[in-house]
Order: structure tokens, then sequence, then C-alpha cells
């Protein structure tokens, strides 16, 4: 599927297909809350992209300007891979649904990816490449239109992290990684961070 500049699934909408689905789309995809993108098999979504006349995906050329995926709907897939380039992409995960194994290449520049839940038997791993990148993970990590280099990731917690996130940050010599647990009220609660 060869998606324009932007892509929007408005609540009430649903894309569904039934076997592996490449989703190829410009500088932003919002999947809306109430909206749901259900595919069969593997879905493979390929930001800031486009197809040349080869026929290969390939980035666009809008210098300076990275993707935004705002994924707050359902998404359902087999796995579900997300791919960008090398400009300063956000990319934001609250609905991706249980059984969804999810891949994340961010490509270079200086990435925000933000976590806010991940569901039973949906393990994340992020490879956010080279750059100065930062990953939230937080249930009230928020991002701003008018300010994508700012977000948010206080008053919250992480009890809906319900599977392992795995993240490789690259050769970024100012890499940020911060989990939020400032609004944890229930006492103490286990949780592991390792070093892979």
């Amino acid at each position: 599927i060869l998606a324009g500049d932007t892509l929007t699934l408005n609540t009430g909408s649903m894309l569904q297909t039934a076997g592996s689905t490449q989703l190829v789309t410009g500088n932003q995809l919002y999947i809306n809350e109430g909206a749901s993108l259900v595919v069969g098999a593997d879905l493979d979504i390929d930001l800031d992209a486009t197809r040349n006349e080869q026929g290969d995906i390939v980035e666009q050329g809008d210098a300076a300007n990275g993707a935004i995926l705002d994924l707050v709907g359902t998404t359902v897939a087999e796995t579900l891979n997300i791919n960008a380039y090398g400009e300063a992409d956000l990319i934001f995960l609250s609905g991706v649904g249980e059984n969804t194994p999810t891949n994340i290449n961010s490509g270079s520049g200086a990435d925000k990816l933000l976590i806010r839940g991940v569901e039973q038997e949906s393990p994340v791993t992020v490879a956010s490449g080279p750059g100065d990148d930062t990953i939230l993970l937080g249930s009230n990590v928020t991002w701003f239109l008018d300010s994508l280099q700012n977000p948010t990731n206080v008053d919250g917690n992480l009890n809906q992290i319900s599977s392992l996130v795995t993240v490789d940050m690259g050769d970024g010599d100012g890499d940020t990684l911060q989990l939020d647990e400032t609004a944890e009220m229930s006492g103490v609660q286990l949780g592991y961070v390792t070093n892979t």
C-alpha cells in the first residue's frame, strides 16, 4: 500500500488485510484512538518513504523533514516492523495489540521513540541507530505537534509494560533512555533492567 505524505485512520475506521502487508507512507501516519489496523500476517510500515520508478522503497527527498508515527488505535499483526530513515523521526506506540511482536528501526537522526504500553506476548525490539536518540517509557508519555523535540514523560508508571522491551541505542554519544514511575502509588513493585 503506497500512501501519500499523510495517512490518517480516524475513530471508527478499519484497514484490514489477510496477508503480509507493506505500508509505505510519507511524513505522517496517524492511527487514531478507536481506529484499527488489522493484518493477518506480517505488517511492514516504512516511514518517510516512497517508491522509485523501479518499484524499490526509498527515502523521500524532503531533507530535514522526519516522520511522525502516532500509533494510538489498535494495530494487530503476526509481526509489526517499523522502519524509518536518516532524519529526526518521532514514533509513538500506545495501541499495539496482544500477540504482535514489534521491531523498530528508526535509522539515523535524533529520533524520539515514545512507548506508553506493551501488551502481553508483544515484545518490542528497538534499534535506534546513529544519532542522539531519546527513548521514553511511561504511561503518561506525551508529544506535542508544535514541539516535537520536547516530549514529556512524568506522572506515569510502567504498569502497562507487559512484555520485554529490548533497546539498542546505536552509536550516538547523547542517547537518553528514561523510564517513568513517578506516579506509582501501589507500593514496591519488581522490574528488571539488564545490560544485554
